[in-house]
């Protein structure tokens, strides 16, 4: 490698999550040590508002210095937590309204910009101070940490370092002069590519970076240049400077398995049966864990627990689950919740619980969860918050549910290794982690057109996945646009795009319910087969090799 130590450099991480990007710095920084054999440094905000941030073991101070902010000058304390082959640095201040952000590392309103620079300020002093004369190759995590090229440019260079940007999504914000000086970054060193006219984190970032530009999946990567979303609207500016730059590294998986050691050591057809016996245990102690649950006003139930309790107990309710945080620009809810009206009103054989971690709008953003639980008692729960037997519920469920806008990586690989199929829709990695299975003996020609690159003809399925026809980019900005889910006129249920999707969902999860109940054995030997594909593909391992090997 050509250059003396590593680090990377994320906003978020387990001691500060809020999605994805968290779930990767679990596992990343301990692949890429082990791959190179040598300790890895991390450096993050101490966000000093997130609650997983107050139990932070005991730290130690490893430098302190000052960096300007406007008219003030912040005191910076590196802080640093060792755990195995990886050294924990994190930038801690000496003022309360930085870094604040709650209930994630994200929530500081319109400040984000200005700690995200601050931030990049302080690592490019702090890579010096812990290590003078050396070159560093450091691995950016998305728009927030890649302001640590800003400081580090010199005449339009970072060298001696050499820098990775990872894209885990499309997002940028953008920069004034006034931003950069406040942090003492000169806006000279690092002019943006393109129109000196059009400045942002990104546009400034890319002439400096590496030029094999990463993203979180192969498909993600196409996604970026091909998707009406990110190619003409969330990141139309980009697209001259990433063409032929960009390269997809997977994501390695989130979780070890748990399902029986034995299932998975021999043939799919042979362990399905006993598979299925393990599942409806595993579903039998979840809904007991439901019916136990004591309400609090922080912890509501939405939906009649009795009657759920008793509709689950004969088993021939298909049990579908969709959980992670309310992101409404992004996660689906509420298309999964149109598409749960139709298929109950159709008389599909199956019960929902849906378990999102309340957004910006907190639980009353959540409202039309509440009331599709009202009018399906029995039929759909809704659990606004952590819920302590998720595991159990995973497990048992007949599949679970992603039906994202988009999806950089996702996590389909956590249903799998859970014992649980996938229902996604075939956007970003997801399309990459499900083998579709047919419908109608046909996979449908949209899914068909995305999944394809991933998974050979003939080969047998492991879930599903569902794709509306492709929409226009004015119906993409329609749909991001429109009211979200107000029941008026303009909302975005109302939306072509929206109802094309909801469409293609029922479709493809009354298709999935049919093969559950009808072929048990097949079902079963399909998760399996899942599971294995996961297992085989999927390891932090590659993903560090290819990240290290993207640095040239």
């Amino acid at each position: 490698m050509t250059f003396d130590r590593l680090g990377i450099v994320a906003y978020e991480t387990p001691f500060a999550p809020c999605g994805g990007v968290a779930a990767v710095m679990k596992y990343l920084p301990g692949a890429m040590a082990e791959q190179l054999g040598q300790r890895v440094s991390v450096f993050t905000p101490l966000h000093h508002a997130v609650p997983q941030a107050r139990s932070l073991g005991e730290t130690e101070l490893v430098a302190a210095f000052t960096v300007p902010l406007g008219p003030r000058q912040v005191t910076v304390n590196l802080r640093r937590l060792r755990q195995g082959q990886v050294d924990w640095h994190f930038v801690a201040t000496d003022q309360p309204d930085l870094f604040a952000g709650s209930p994630d590392p994200y929530g500081v309103g319109g400040q984000l910009t200005r700690d995200a620079l601050l931030f990049g300020a302080a690592v490019a002093r702090a890579v010096w101070m812990l290590a003078p004369g050396q070159r560093w190759g450091l691995h950016l995590v998305d728009w927030q940490a890649a302001t640590v090229a800003l400081a580090l440019a010199r005449g339009g260079s970072a060298r001696p370092h050499r820098l990775q940007l990872a894209l885990h999504n499309s997002y940028d914000a953008g920069l004034r002069y006034y931003d950069l000086n406040q942090v003492g970054i000169s806006p000279n060193d690092c002019p943006p590519a393109g129109s000196p006219d059009v400045s942002t984190v990104l546009l400034r970032v890319l002439p400096l970076v590496e030029p094999k530009v990463c993203t979180v999946s192969r498909q993600f990567a196409r996604d970026l240049v091909q998707e009406p979303l990110h190619a003409r609207i969330l990141a139309e500016h980009l697209q001259p400077h990433l063409a032929g730059r960009l390269v997809g590294v997977d994501d390695g998986r989130f979780a070890a398995p748990c399902i029986p050691a034995e299932l998975l050591a021999g043939s799919p057809e042979d362990g399905a049966t006993a598979l299925m016996a393990w599942k409806k245990e595993r579903w039998q102690q979840a809904v007991a864990q439901l019916s136990a649950l004591s309400e609090r006003p922080d912890q509501p139930v939405w939906g009649d627990r009795v009657e759920f309790a008793r509709l689950a107990a004969d088993g021939k309710l298909a049990p579908l689950l969709m959980g992670g945080r309310d992101d409404p620009q992004q996660k689906g809810y509420d298309l999964l919740a149109a598409a749960i009206d139709r298929l109950l009103t159709d008389g599909c054989r199956a019960q929902f619980v849906m378990l999102p971690m309340p957004g910006l709008e907190g639980q009353a953003g959540l409202g039309y969860l509440q009331d599709l639980a009202a009018r399906w008692p029995g039929r759909v729960l809704a659990l606004p918050f952590r819920f302590a037997g998720y595991m159990d519920l995973l497990s048992g469920a007949a599949y679970g549910v992603m039906p994202s806008l988009y999806e950089p990586f996702g996590s389909a690989n956590e249903f799998y290794l859970s014992g649980t199929a996938g229902i996604a829709r075939a956007t970003g990695g997801l399309a990459q982690q499900i083998v579709p299975a047919p419908i109608d003996r046909v996979v449908p020609e949209p899914v068909k057109r995305v999944a394809s690159a991933w998974h050979a003809k003939g080969v047998k399925p492991t879930g599903y996945l569902f794709r509306e026809d492709d929409g226009s980019v004015d119906d993409w900005w329609r749909l991001r646009t429109s009211r979200y889910h107000t029941g008026t006129d303009d909302s975005r249920e109302h939306q072509p795009l929206f109802e094309s999707m909801v469409a293609a969902l029922v479709g493809t999860t009354r298709a999935a319910v049919d093969l559950w109940a009808r072929s048990p054995k097949r079902y079963g030997a399909m998760v399996l087969r899942g599971a294995r594909l996961i297992l085989d593909d999927y390891t932090w391992e590659r993903t560090a090799r290819e990240y290290l090997e993207a640095f040239g």
